[in-house]
Parts: structure tokens; sequence; C-alpha cells
């Protein structure tokens, strides 16, 4: 008798949680196709900036402020990054020789760290 019992409510036990999973899957495919959120593109912005405008909801100032800072680090970091494409390569065809030199591929990697 008592195997009965323990079978029963461990069934009721499934079933209501297999209700609640489905009451969840629901709504959150509900959400998700009921209300798709609006796209507003933001003018001279990449996916990256318009998602901080938007995360940080900045006003018109505040915006023309970081889009200065944004510049200035864009024209400064044009020089390292053009220093570190050169560095790779040369480490790129340094390891495609057929004997590479060690030395070579350790300063490099180094001045690329």
């Amino acid at each position: 008798m008592n195997f009965f019992i323990r079978n029963n409510l461990l069934i009721w036990i499934l079933g209501g949680l297999l209700i609640i999973t489905l009451s969840v899957l629901g709504s959150m495919i509900y959400h998700t196709w009921s209300q798709p959120e609006k796209v507003v593109s933001l003018p001279g912005c990449n996916s990256s900036c318009q998602m901080l405008f938007s995360n940080l909801e900045l006003n018109p100032e505040q915006q023309d402020e970081l889009d200065r800072i944004l510049d200035h680090f864009r024209d400064s970091s044009t020089l390292v990054v053009s220093e570190m494409r050169q560095l790779r390569q040369q480490l790129m065809d340094e390891l495609r020789k057929d004997i590479p030199d060690t030395l070579q591929i350790l300063s490099l990697s180094e001045k690329l760290g």
C-alpha cells in the first residue's frame, strides 16, 4: 500500500513541475514574440556606442561630450593599433619561415605584449 501512495505522490509532484515548466515556457515565448523592441539608431554611432547611449540614458549634452571623448580615444589609439598590426605581421612572417628565429619571436612577442 505504501508503494502505491509513494508513486501517486511522485506522479502529482512531476505533474505540478510539468505544469510550472510549461507555463514558464509559454510566458517566455509570449513576451519574446508579442512585444519586439524597436531599434533606434543614432547617427554616426556603431552598435556598442548605441548600447552605451541607451543604457546610460544620456542627455544630448552628455552625448556630445562622450562623442568628443571617444573621438579623442580613437585618434590616440590609431597609432598603437597600427603598430600592433605591424608587429603581428612580423611575428606571423617569422613563424612561417622554415627555420624560425626563436629570439626574434620572443622579442616580437614581448613588444606585442
